[in-house]
């Protein structure tokens, strides 16, 4: 009985989206929040421009799209400039530690001293940039959160029962 009625219901559901598609309106009547041509000549709606306003109306239009790009252009330039200034300065912070550090420590501790920071830096991956979050990394490739653990934990699980049989 129970399931009759959540068939049912399921079917009611279903019936009543099909008729809500038909109700969506057409693709061509976009609303005038976008920037699209038939926005901008609703602001000249009722105004006859002649030929000249019309050419003079599509230049600054043209002048205003180019400084804008340029704008944007000069904007992109300096976040790189500012990146590249940054990593410039942490450069050379992390050169003044090392002379700093290599003041303070004999020639044979400031050796093992560069071959622990080796060792213990973060490992690159193929682009140069540090690999962090491992799990972040996984996901990225596809995996799924916790399947890897699921997977590790099965794994470990075997090999103990093996054990133990032995």
């Amino acid at each position: 009985m129970k399931k009759t009625i959540l068939s049912l219901a399921v079917l009611f559901a279903t019936s009543l989206s099909f008729s809500a598609f038909a109700q969506t309106p057409a693709p061509e009547a976009a609303s005038c929040g976008e920037k699209t041509e038939c926005c901008q000549n609703a602001l000249f709606e009722g105004i006859t421009l002649t030929p000249d306003q019309q050419t003079k109306l599509q230049e600054l239009k043209a002048s205003r799209a180019k400084a804008a790009k340029e704008r944007k252009e000069a904007a992109k330039a300096e976040r790189k400039a500012d990146r590249i200034a940054k990593g410039e300065t942490n450069k050379s912070d992390r050169k003044d530690y090392l002379n700093s550090v290599k003041g303070i420590l004999t020639p044979d501790q400031y050796v093992i001293f560069l071959e622990n920071a080796y060792v213990n830096a973060p490992a690159k991956i193929g682009n140069g940039k540090f690999n962090r979050n491992l799990k972040g990394d996984m996901k990225a490739h596809g995996a799924k959160k916790g399947k890897m653990d699921h997977k590790m934990k099965a794994k470990g699980e075997a090999a103990k029962a093996k054990d133990e049989k032995k």
